[in-house]
């Protein structure tokens, strides 16, 4: 199954139509909702795909990951701000991709 979270609800939605089981513009009712879908254990992976300067998004993900899951980072969110060590306690694996383009 697949769950959807943006922060334009738009968006959200577009994700619905297209198939996802679950989706949220708001961030606590998706952890909610990803926690209530998977009786109670949490997201197996979570795909992020986002270009922004704050670490909400990768503290999104791992809220809403379970214990050992995998959190792939496509894009540049601002993680550097983020305590990474606690990320990766609680996830199995942690990967960052990023593609370089024009400037």
């Amino acid at each position: 199954r697949v769950a959807a979270y943006d922060v334009r609800n738009g968006v959200a939605e577009s994700a619905r139509r297209a198939g996802a089981y679950f989706f949220s513009s708001d961030p606590k009712a998706f952890t909610k909702g990803v926690f209530a879908t998977t009786d109670g254990r949490g997201a197996d992976a979570v795909l992020l795909t986002a270009e922004t300067p704050s670490d909400a998004p990768l503290k999104l993900a791992a809220a809403a990951a379970r214990d050992r899951a995998r959190v792939v980072v496509v894009g540049d969110v601002g993680e550097t701000r983020l305590d990474i060590e606690q990320v990766v306690d609680e996830v199995a694996l942690y990967r960052r991709n990023t593609a370089a383009g024009p400037d």
